[in-house]
């Protein structure tokens, strides 16, 4: 397994909790690859959003692995303390 990192991310476009978004993925993920994951996961949750409902732009900030990610990237898997 490859070694990852945390993401905070936040889709600032709607109202949605929780405001941030954990990802954990590869420490070379990009803001595409991470607003996408971040979007699916808030599809998944609350389907009354569709993707015209997000703007081209997430604000992704380094995160702490002291708490469960919210998505876990494909091919990575979460260290549990």
């Amino acid at each position: 397994m490859e070694k990852g990192t945390a993401y905070q991310v936040s889709v600032d476009e709607i109202v949605y909790e929780p405001h941030f978004i954990i990802i954990y993925a590869g420490e070379n993920a990009s803001d595409k690859e991470l607003q996408k994951m971040a979007i699916d996961f808030i599809l998944k949750k609350d389907p009354m959003f569709s993707k015209a409902d997000f703007a081209d732009s997430v604000v992704v900030e380094p995160a702490g692995l002291d708490e469960e990610p919210d998505v876990v990237a494909e091919g990575y898997h979460f260290p549990k303390n």
